[in-house]
């Protein structure tokens, strides 16, 4: 599930997002995760000239199986968070 939206007025857009991917997997012990993403980002156009700037931070909880040989240990469950920030620059001739 993925929701976002822009708004615009005149040279300044805002943006904001949202996705949900949940582990299509039911009782395996694969390498499968549920992921969250959240999303931030804005831009400003001047003349011939874009600035862009966004911020996302990805949550994920994973299960692994570090002994895939022995049927009788569990899978470990892994959590890992991440952060991203971006900028970009357009230049339209």
């Amino acid at each position: 599930m993925s929701v976002g939206g822009e708004w615009r007025l005149e040279a300044l857009s805002i943006r904001a997002g949202f996705q949900y991917q949940q582990n299509p997997y039911k009782n395996t012990k694969k390498p499968v995760s549920n992921t969250k993403v959240f999303s931030l980002g804005g831009g400003y156009t001047f003349g011939n000239t874009r600035i862009d700037i966004a911020y996302a931070k990805y949550s994920s909880t994973k299960n692994y199986n570090f002994y895939p040989q022995y049927t009788n240990v569990d899978a470990a469950s892994l959590y890992s968070k991440n952060t991203i920030v971006t900028l970009g620059v357009v230049f339209s001739l």
